[in-house]
């Protein structure tokens, strides 16, 4: 539901800044008024503070036999002519609906008609505050028994004189006319308003009208002195009730959202930070209310709301309606707000974070960027929404880590969703994660699903965005992912992106085994979890990897371990069962990291073991390039980038390297000009290794 910031049209549940009270004291003056002169009353307030609403409250006073009501509306004219001509069809309109005295009807027709006709007169009001208006007519006689101007007012003021019932004429939104109509609009009424029996009720931003009407040297304030005899300012609306329709309207957008919310304990929390720092101080009306949820339910209509938190999307939202120039500065400084530089080297000192402060603080102070009446709300939203813009803390990836599974916008995933309304085309949605959980009861459905994840260069963050939610899979949710992520080991993109990076799949899938082991899966289940996935997948890789990480915890006395220590010497047992059957079998050679797998197996059996396979496998020119693409990785520098580079030392400790570059000469010369250029590149990278490897 889309708020239209319609004005209230009646007391009651509408009335939530109750001033139905003031608009009938309003609605007595005018009532008790029992002179016959013209009378002004002013209803002034700020631009959207309400002056509609309340005339509306204010008419709802009177009935029928009260007064006869003249809305005129100041927008419907183009020049000085047009304004009196609708000004009079306004007031004739008015006056038709009521029964009393038709001679007082074709009277004001007629002056109307011949004041403004130009072939008889020249109408040239001069307006002074000192004076009344006075109408400069031409030659305006008497002809033919037709009454002159003067003879018509006379007559009119005789017939408005006597009636019973007032009029009372009601011109709204004069603040929002130009300086010139503003005078008109002004001229008009002190034009008309000595017509006796006539009310006018004015409403008007008085500081934005007196500015616009000042002069050939008279300030505006006096000019409204004497049009105006009466002036009532609208209260300043309570905080409370104000706060009221805020939070009133926030339901109702989470609730159209969401089909309901409810803010957990953090939510709350961060809820209240955010308003009480600032939020809460940038709603002064009810039409800045109304905007702001506008806006709040059109932009949350078209964003995945799952890729959001609530909180934060309502108050960066707010940052857009009311400070539109520092929204755009915020979006397009996403390092700045997140304390972030390069990706893959993130390295802080004293010296950057200093300037950060400093840059932070520039923006902060330039007055067409905040204004300076909203700088310290600005501050505080901002630093609830960024805690990284405090650079006394420092803040880890176990920070991130929740931010990121929170849907905050301090996660450097998820500050571009806020500001694209859409999924960014290269970040995975909340509604991917639940659908990839939730299509772990068929393993080949999410097979398909992750390979079309490697291809759209997603898969890791999608894994990653699993890990943060760790705790929420349950242990057959755990056993498929892992049994589908293990199977895929070798047949996905595996490619780190800097020297800090550890989202490549290999490492990414290794840390999640280990999170749902330790946290999805019943202790007393473990075990033979990942003896089955084992069994399952024939997998080496990730079983070597999480037998490291139980050996280094038995070393450390790591009580935390996620299975019982006599566990760990029966997973080394069973894998190396696995790779003397893989070698037997003709398929250990085509593992994820060979020259690991070849080490373990060195030393849980012996060097004379692997030495006699390599020398088997390499009596093949296949065997022999699979060796060598198994010793061959990519070194990540930061000063000279990513580069291939083959392990010729590591390779030595496990066979003679000797007689393996003589094997390389011998293939060289047998299919040197038949070799396929990854083979060439791979000889040429064993010949001459990187000196710094």
């Amino acid at each position: 539901m889309i708020s239209t910031d319609s004005p209230i049209q009646k007391k009651g549940k509408e009335d939530v800044l109750k001033r139905a009270p003031l608009a009938e004291k309003v609605a007595q003056l005018i009532k008790r008024y029992k002179g016959k002169e013209s009378y002004v009353i002013g209803i002034e307030g700020i631009w959207g503070a309400g002056k509609t609403s309340f005339i509306n409250l204010v008419l709802e006073n009177f009935k029928a036999n009260d007064a006869v009501i003249v809305k005129f509306n100041p927008w419907n004219f183009a020049n000085q002519n047009e304004l009196i001509a609708d000004f009079f069809d306004s007031f004739l309109a008015g006056v038709n609906n009521s029964d009393e005295d038709s001679e007082i009807k074709e009277t004001l027709a007629a002056y109307s008609k011949k004041l403004l006709k130009q072939t008889e007169f020249e109408f040239s009001p001069s307006f002074s505050v000192f004076g009344a208006a006075n109408f400069s007519l031409g030659k305006v006689k008497k002809v033919g028994g037709i009454p002159t101007l003067s003879e018509m007012r006379k007559n009119i003021d005789t017939l408005l004189h006597r009636r019973s019932k007032k009029i009372l004429v009601v011109i709204d939104d004069i603040d929002r006319l130009d300086r010139q109509e503003t005078l008109l609009i002004l001229k008009m009424v002190k034009m008309t308003a000595n017509f006796p029996n006539t009310v006018f009720l004015l409403a008007y931003d008085r500081e934005k009208v007196a500015e616009r009407i000042t002069e050939q040297g008279i300030g505006g304030e006096d000019y409204l002195k004497k049009i105006v005899q009466v002036s009532f300012t609208l209260p300043v609306p309570d905080k409370q009730n104000l706060r009221g329709v805020l939070f009133s309207g926030l339901d109702a957008t989470l609730n159209t959202v969401y089909g309901g919310y409810t803010f957990n304990q953090e939510e709350q929390k961060h809820w209240e930070a955010v308003f009480h720092h600032g939020l809460g101080d940038l709603f002064i009306t009810i039409r800045d209310i109304n905007r702001f949820l506008s806006s709040l339910q059109l932009n949350w209509s078209v964003i995945n709301k799952e890729d959001v938190n609530p909180v934060d999307f309502i108050a960066v939202e707010a940052l857009r309606i009311f400070v539109p120039t520092y929204y755009n500065v915020l979006a397009g400084n996403k390092a700045l707000f997140l304390n972030r530089d390069d990706s893959s080297l993130n390295f802080r000192t004293n010296e950057k974070d200093e300037e950060r402060k400093k840059l932070y603080q520039e923006i902060l102070d330039n007055e067409k960027i905040v204004p300076k009446l909203l700088k310290k709300q600005v501050d505080g939203i901002s630093r609830e929404l960024f805690p990284q813009l405090d650079i006394r803390i420092s803040n880890g990836s176990d920070s991130e880590r929740i931010w990121r599974r929170e849907q905050r916008i301090c996660a450097e995933q998820k500050f571009d969703f806020y500001f694209q309304l859409s999924v960014p085309e290269d970040e995975v949605s909340e509604v991917e994660v639940q659908t990839l959980l939730s299509t772990t009861i068929d393993e080949t459905s999410l097979r398909e699903r992750f390979l079309a994840l490697d291809k759209e260069k997603k898969l890791t963050k999608a894994i990653d965005l699993i890990l943060d939610r760790r705790e929420e899979v349950n242990e057959n949710q755990a056993e498929a992912l892992l049994s589908c992520l293990w199977s895929l080991d070798g047949q996905v993109e595996d490619k780190k992106t800097g020297l800090f990076e550890l989202s490549d799949f290999g490492t990414i899938v290794a840390r999640l085994t280990y999170q749902l082991i330790a946290h999805a899966i019943p202790k007393e289940k473990r075990q033979d979890l990942i003896l089955r996935i084992m069994e399952k997948t024939q997998n080496l890789h990730f079983p070597i990897r999480l037998f490291g990480v139980f050996e280094e915890q038995i070393e450390k006395n790591d009580s935390d371990m996620p299975v019982e220590k006599s566990f760990v010497p029966v997973l080394k047992q069973k894998i190396l069962a696995a790779i003397k059957e893989k070698a037997n079998n003709g398929n250990l050679a085509g593992e994820t990291r060979f020259d690991v797998v070849l080490f373990r197996w060195s030393d849980w059996e012996n060097k004379k073991v692997v030495e006699k396979y390599i020398g088997e496998l390499i009596t093949s020119d296949k065997g022999l390039l699979q060796l060598l693409e198994g010793f061959t990785g990519t070194v990540y520098s930061s000063n000279q980038g990513a580069y291939r580079t083959i392990g010729n030392e590591a390779l030595g400790k496990l066979y003679p390297i000797e007689k393996i570059q003589a094997r390389v000469k011998e293939l060289k010369k047998k299919k040197d000009s038949k070799m396929s250029v990854p083979d060439k590149e791979l000889i040429h990278l064993f010949e001459n290794p990187p000196k710094t490897w």
